[in-house]
C-alpha cells in the first residue's frame, strides 16, 4: 500500500503544472530531496512492483541504488527495450541475458519464457539477482561470470552505480574497488549442459564486441532467432561498432537500429539466413 501512495506522490509530483515551475527552484530540489529520502525510509527492504505491458514484476529494494533505478528512475528507457524483446518472444524460448545486474531484463521477461540463463559477474548483483529471480518465480540458471572473447580472469572496475561496473582487462588493475571475476566465452558455455539461447539481450558497459567474438561459432553454427545489444558509443570506437554489425551481418542477421542515445544505442539482430 506504502509504494502505491509514494508513486502516486511521486507521478503528481512529476506531472503538476504547479510543481514543474517550483521543481526549478531551489525549495523544488529541496522537496524532491526530502521526498525521497522519506521515500527510501519507508521502502528500504521490501519490494517494488513495476507493470510493463502485462507483466507485473516485482524487485527488491536492497540499497539506496536499488531505491534510484526502480522507483526514482522507473528503469528509464529499459520499458521499452523490454516489451520490443517480449514481442518476438515465444513461449517456449530461452533468454541469454548478458550483463544481467539485478534482473530488470531476467525477471520481467523470464515470466513469459521457459527459461531464463542470467550472466552476471558482480558479487553483489548476483546475490540482488539471484533474490530477484525467486521472488518472481521465474525457471532460471545463474551464472556467475563473465562473457568475454577468451577465458580466464577479468577486473570489474566499479561504477558510480550498479548499473556502472565495468570489465577491465588488465588483472594487474586490481586493487580497491576492483573486482576479480572468471570468465569465459560465449561458444564455450554453449557446450556446456546449459539451454541454448532462441534471444540474446547483450549489456555489458563497452565490452560488447568481445562477447560478439566469444560467440562467434554459436552465431554461424547455432544462430539464435533475435540479439538485442546496447552499443556503448562512449566506450567503443566508430571502427569497433561497424564491427560488432558487420560480424552479426555476416552470421546471417538483419541489423536495425532501435533507439539511439548520446552515449548508446541499442541494435536488434534478426536472423535470416547465415549462408548469406
Amino acid at each position: 500500500m506504502k509504494e502505491k501512495v509514494l508513486g502516486l506522490i511521486k507521478t503528481k509530483l512529476a506531472k503538476g503544472r504547479i510543481w514543474c515551475a517550483i521543481e526549478k527552484t531551489i525549495v523544488g530540489h529541496y522537496m524532491k530531496y526530502v521526498f525521497f529520502n522519506i521515500s527510501y525510509a519507508f521502502m528500504e527492504g521490501d519490494e517494488y512492483n513495476i507493470s510493463i505491458g502485462q507483466v507485473n514484476v516485482s524487485f527488491h529494494i536492497f540499497d539506496r541504488d536499488d531505491f534510484d533505478w526502480f522507483f526514482i528512475n522507473n528503469i528509464r528507457g529499459e520499458k521499452r527495450i523490454i516489451e520490443e524483446i517480449a514481442e518476438v518472444a515465444k513461449d517456449e524460448y530461452v533468454l541469454w541475458d548478458i550483463g544481467a545486474h539485478v534482473g530488470t531484463y531476467s525477471c520481467t521477461l523470464g515470466k513469459e519464457l521457459q527459461e531464463v540463463v542470467a550472466i552476471e559477474p558482480h558479487p553483489q548483483n548476483i546475490h540482488k539477482l539471484r533474490e530477484n529471480l525467486k521472488i518472481n518465480d521465474v525457471e532460471y540458471t545463474l551464472c556467475s561470470f563473465a562473457l568475454s572473447s577468451n577465458s580466464g580472469l577479468n577486473v570489474i572496475a566499479e561504477g558510480e552505480n550498479s548499473r556502472r561496473h565495468e570489465i577491465k582487462n588488465d588483472i594487474g588493475l586490481k586493487n580497491k574497488g576492483l573486482v576479480v571475476v572468471p570468465s569465459v566465452t560465449g561458444d564455450e558455455l554453449f557446450q556446456k549442459n546449459i539451454s541454448p539461447p532462441d534471444i540474446i539481450k547483450i549489456d555489458v558497459e563497452g565490452k560488447e564486441l568481445e562477447v560478439i567474438n566469444g560467440l562467434e561459432d554459436t552465431l554461424h553454427n547455432n544462430p539464435p532467432e533475435n540479439i538485442f545489444c546496447e552499443i556503448h558509443t562512449g566506450k567503443l570506437s566508430t571502427e569497433e561498432q561497424k564491427q560488432i554489425e558487420n560480424k552479426l551481418i555476416s552470421a546471417g542477421y538483419q541489423v536495425v537500429k532501435m533507439s539511439e542515445s548520446d552515449h548508446q544505442y541499442i541494435i536488434h539482430a534478426e536472423y535470416k539466413n547465415k549462408n548469406i
